[in-house]
């Protein structure tokens, strides 16, 4: 695929669903080729994570919605993440605090945020981050079979973590210049997404 791609790869680390990661070694040897570019890393091994980052060559996502501090303060450069959906203003925070040094803030920050990201994968997703998109922008909270919607405990659930997120949290101030961070590359004052566009 790489081989006849126009555009970047990534590649995608995710042994809960596929029943095999792709093995350290393995990975380094992907990384060769000119047009693999990133890997979401779903894996959770930080000792493997570590090395990727380390070796320099592949732009670590995390992709695991509760090691995302974990993972910026490894050196990863983003994420791409479910919960970004709901906070994109938020996570795109995080990032610039972690990379900008400024721990302590960061820190809080996540404290109040790792709730729900523990929350949005109770059940399987997309229900849950579905559920919540549905109930803040008044969409219809349904799923093609055979996925499913979340349960009303854990939707009603995850509201009340939202409503305690934008209490503590009401909002960041937007970097006044564009930025390549958990969203799209684009001036924030523009807004932010959900998708993470590649270093060219």
């Amino acid at each position: 695929m790489a081989d006849v791609s126009p555009h970047p790869v990534v590649l995608y680390d995710i042994p809960g669903r596929t029943g095999v990661r792709i093995e350290t070694d393995t990975m380094l040897r992907l990384a060769a080729h000119p047009r693999i570019r990133a890997v979401k890393d779903c894996g959770g091994d930080l000792e493997h994570t570590q090395a990727v980052i380390d070796d320099g060559r592949l732009q670590v996502l995390c992709g695991d919605d509760s090691r995302i501090f974990v993972n910026l303060c490894q050196g990863a450069v983003g994420a791409i993440a479910a919960s970004a959906h709901l906070r994109p203003d938020l996570l795109t925070g995080l990032h610039r605090l972690v990379h900008e040094g400024e721990l302590h803030a960061a820190r809080r920050l996540w404290k109040a945020l790792w709730p729900l990201t523990r929350a949005l994968f109770e059940e399987p997703n997309p229900g849950p981050v579905k559920s919540a998109a549905a109930r803040l922008l008044d969409l219809r909270d349904e799923l093609r079979a055979p996925m499913t919607t979340a349960s009303a405990s854990l939707a009603g659930r995850i509201q009340e973590l939202l409503g305690a997120i934008g209490a503590a949290w009401p909002g960041l101030p937007p970097e006044p210049t564009g930025q390549c961070v958990v969203g799209e590359c684009r001036d924030p004052r523009e807004g932010s997404s959900a998708q993470v566009r590649l270093r060219q």
